[in-house]
Parts: structure tokens; sequence; C-alpha cells
């Protein structure tokens, strides 16, 4: 099965590493396919829409030039503000994807905001944006998505501060992708079968806002003890193994 990709707030497609060659060592028959949110990396040049809806019938348009006439099915994995487009896109057009993963989300009418972005996430908002040079707010952007992977590969600050430089994202698009996360309600329900998947040491979204969306959908979810936000960034290959157990499960019911 093809599988879409989704990053979320200000990130692009190169900041998923080599995700997509785990995920397809891990899950049975799968081909991962990247695409950047519109207003970032290779969409940069355009004004992100002013909505999660916006930006999921941005999205849609093009995954269907990707996907061509083929009629095989797809499934999503996505992350975050990905995750919000995610649940928007497989709400409104079930018959796209037979599977969606949404990992460390949150929605406005599920969870308070002091949940969806705890106080040191705040103050990391806060250094991001004043930060003076790219190296500086990727270091607290690291610092604030990664438990683990920070420590691991401290070179990552510098690899993507360089990836900045070269794609620089407009900040209006910044704040226009962080106003339409913040706005965002969650579906009422999915038709569509759907895994969510949480770190209980995400130190941006709280765990909960993971459950409580789980909980109105009547889905499975996991969490991983350690991994800070960016889970896939954290724990590739056990994101990868998550897929992969619960793919090959049936449905209950």
């Amino acid at each position: 099965m093809k599988w879409l990709l989704l990053r979320g707030l200000a990130r692009d497609v190169r900041h998923w590493g080599d995700f997509p060659q785990v995920f397809e060592r891990h899950v049975e028959g799968s081909e991962a396919h990247v695409l950047d949110l519109p207003g970032f990396g290779s969409e940069r040049h355009r004004r992100s829409p002013l909505s999660v809806r916006g930006m999921t019938d941005d999205l849609r348009e093009r995954w269907q030039d990707l996907k061509g006439e083929q009629e095989e099915p797809w499934g999503i994995l996505a992350i975050s503000l990905g995750g919000m487009i995610a649940m928007d896109w497989v709400s409104r057009f079930p018959a796209d994807f037979a599977s969606a993963v949404i990992i460390n989300c949150s929605s406005r009418d599920t969870s308070p905001a002091y949940r969806r972005l705890q106080p040191y996430a705040l103050v990391q908002f806060i250094k991001v944006a004043r930060a003076k040079t790219n190296h500086d707010k990727e270091n607290y952007i690291l610092h604030l998505n990664s438990n683990t992977t920070i420590n691991k590969k401290p070179e990552l600050v510098e690899q993507w501060a360089q990836m900045a430089d070269e794609q620089p994202n407009p900040a209006n698009n910044n704040l226009i992708q962080l106003s339409a996360a913040v706005r965002f309600n969650a579906p009422r329900s999915l038709s569509t079968r759907t895994l969510f998947i949480s770190s209980l040491a995400d130190r941006l979204s709280h765990p909960r806002c993971t459950w409580e969306l789980a909980h109105r959908f009547k889905a499975p979810v996991v969490f991983h003890d350690t991994a800070g936000h960016d889970l896939p960034l954290d724990a590739p290959d056990w994101v990868a193994s998550q897929v992969q157990s619960w793919i090959s499960t049936p449905p209950s019911g």
C-alpha cells in the first residue's frame, strides 16, 4: 500500500530525514510518498491557506496528481498540524485513504489551550521568534521537539540551519499555519480506520490531547515513554513497528 506522509508546523519534507525509508522497511508492502504543505519547502513561494480545510484542499489536488489514475488503496500518516489536515481530509473524503495514522495531534474542541501548547513550549516559541540566526532558531526547535535525537545527533542543528538558510520559510506563512492550528476543531466522526500515536514525554502538546481525539473517534492509541513531540525523529523504528502491528491486526467488530 502506498502512504502519504505529512509534516507539521513550519516544517517541510526534508525534516522527515530517513523516516520514509525506515517506514518502508518495517511496514510490509509499503511505499512512502511525501508532499510539502502549501507555503513551505517546494511550495514556499505560495501563501499558505488560512485554514486547515484550505490546506487539505491544496494538498488533495496535488496528491491526486501524484496518485494518477491508479485505484490502489493509500494510507496517510501525519504529525501535529499534518494530523489535523489528515483528520479533516479523511472526514470529508473518506474514500481517499484506507488507513490513517495520527501522531501527537490536538484540536480546539477536545483539549484546552494550555494542553495544546504547554508552558515550556510557549517559552520556546518566544525564543524561536526572537532568534537572530537560523542556527539558534533550529536549536530551540529541536530542543522542543526532540528528547533524544538532539543528544544523539547534535549535528542535526547544523543540518537544519543550513536547510533554513537555503530555503527560508516565509514568516507570514508560519503565522498563518499557527493561527489555523489554534482554530482547528476536529471532525465529529471518522469512518476511516485510524490509529493514534503519542509520546508521554511530549513537551509541546500534552499527550492527553491525542488521547482525547482517540477517545472521540473510539480509535486505538499507543504511547511512547520517552520520545518528544517529533516521534518519527526520536523513535522512527518504534513508530513504523506500531503501524505494522496495527495494520496486521484485523479491525475489531
